[in-house]
């Protein structure tokens, strides 16, 4: 199992789900951080030098990347449908 770390705007974004939503999405970071091989994950293209992949989570969308094969790294997380999750992303 990966360990999990969360950037400052993800810890950020947790606090502001209700109970259902918070726990939908908790659950879906400690199956990844078992699995990260989801079959349900995208490899987003970016000129960083970490590799960065997405996953949809019910409404919710989170940005991350894997370090060394023992971190995940929450990045971004946020509405799926809303451009800010990538603009903060770019910010990064």
């Amino acid at each position: 199992m990966l360990l999990i770390n969360l950037s400052k705007q993800a810890d950020k974004f947790f606090f502001i789900l209700d109970p259902k939503q918070f726990k939908q999405v908790v659950k879906e970071i400690f199956a990844l951080a078992k699995n990260p091989k989801h079959t349900d994950i995208k490899k987003m293209i970016s000129q960083s030098k970490y590799t960065y992949y997405r996953k949809d989570i019910g409404e919710y969308r989170l940005i991350f990347r894997i370090e060394n094969s023992s971190i995940l790294y929450i990045t971004v997380a946020g509405k799926r449908n809303d451009s800010d999750v990538y603009k903060t992303f770019h910010r990064k």
